[in-house]
């Protein structure tokens, strides 16, 4: 693997915003988004990024509940989480599997939302590294 090719996202859930900073590649510098996490049921398929009336999904809510209502129907939370995540690293030039993807959380989450982010995002990327907030922010 040519380091041109290596992949990295930070990402940051919060309330209502998924915040992502990225790199792709050397002599690129990295590009950041923040944006609201957006989630609609389309002809019986989940489509995210698309805003519009009670399409918002709060990244936080999509971990204790099991499943989650987007558009009149019930959906895996893992499948939502997924989704509007990876929308969020679509709109920093992420398109493709990564290499890392690190992920903050704040420091009052147990073992079991920790593990729930690992394993939805596992085939996102080769490495799922999560993070306290505070420490991913004084790495930075």
């Amino acid at each position: 693997m040519t380091r041109a090719q290596w992949r990295y996202a930070a990402v940051h859930l919060s309330h209502s915003e998924i915040s992502v900073v990225a790199s792709g590649a050397t002599l690129q510098g990295p590009r950041e988004h923040v944006g609201s996490a957006y989630a609609v049921s389309e002809g019986g398929r989940l489509v995210f990024g698309r805003a519009g009336a009670d399409t918002e999904v709060p990244p936080l809510l999509c971990l204790d509940d099991r499943s989650i209502l987007v558009g009149g129907a019930v959906w895996d939370r893992g499948e939502v989480l997924h989704g509007i995540v990876w929308s969020a690293l679509q709109g920093a030039g992420i398109h493709e599997r990564l290499d890392l993807l690190e992920i903050a959380y704040p420091s009052t989450w147990g073992d079991e939302r920790r593990e729930l982010l690992r394993a939805v995002f596992a085939t996102s990327a080769s490495e799922v590294v999560v993070v306290e907030t505070a420490i991913a922010a004084v790495a930075s």
